[in-house]
């Protein structure tokens, strides 16, 4: 196999930001500052939802707060931990100091970079489910990915994720998730 197809079938790194802005003002220049610190490590989003685009659904979905939610992809599960870690990045970070609340963690996809490219099916709301066991099976429509959360900063609400594309109709009621109520970003 090339070093060109590797690279292709590594499971990319996710990147899971929960945040809650006190002064959106000076978050501003923190935001403007980050897309060419992703283009340097090869990020790229694939979902931005201000707190009044998130809908919650299940039972547990009031045990925390509406949050503005940040999904972004990444190489691999280390490319995401060495862009957190890099200095180029804590010095962008400073910026957003104060401005107010956030929860960050990694998981590894389940699916290659290539897959992850052609894996939304039509018509389908990005769902993240949150959930306190070690690891979530994927029992929905399409994984991107599931399993045990690396912590980056602050105390995640779960130690478990699933991030999964779901037919908008079939939204989960047995979990708490919270699903992107807007078309995704492309990658």
């Amino acid at each position: 196999m090339s070093a060109l197809q590797d690279l292709v079938d590594e499971r990319p790194g996710i990147l899971l930001v929960l945040g809650w802005i006190r002064d959106k003002s000076r978050f501003a220049a923190y935001v403007q500052a980050l897309p060419p610190i992703y283009a340097a490590f090869n990020g790229s989003y694939l979902a931005l939802a201000p707190e009044a685009q998130v809908q919650r659904f299940g039972s547990q979905s009031a045990s925390f707060p509406p949050a503005s939610v940040v999904v972004s992809v990444w190489p691999s599960l280390d490319g995401v931990k060495q862009f957190w870690h890099s200095q180029v990045y804590q010095d962008v970070a400073k910026l957003r100091a104060g401005c107010g609340e956030f929860y960050v963690a990694a998981l590894s996809a389940c699916v290659s970079a290539k897959e992850l490219n052609i894996a939304r099916p039509p018509n389908s709301a990005l769902m993240l489910e949150l959930d306190s066991r070690e690891a979530l099976a994927p029992s929905r429509q399409t994984s991107i990915a599931h399993g045990e959360l690396s912590s980056l900063e602050g105390q995640f609400p779960s130690a478990a994720a699933h991030l999964f594309w779901q037919p908008d109709s079939e939204q989960s009621g047995d979990q708490s998730a919270l699903a992107f109520a807007f078309p995704a970003l492309p990658i």
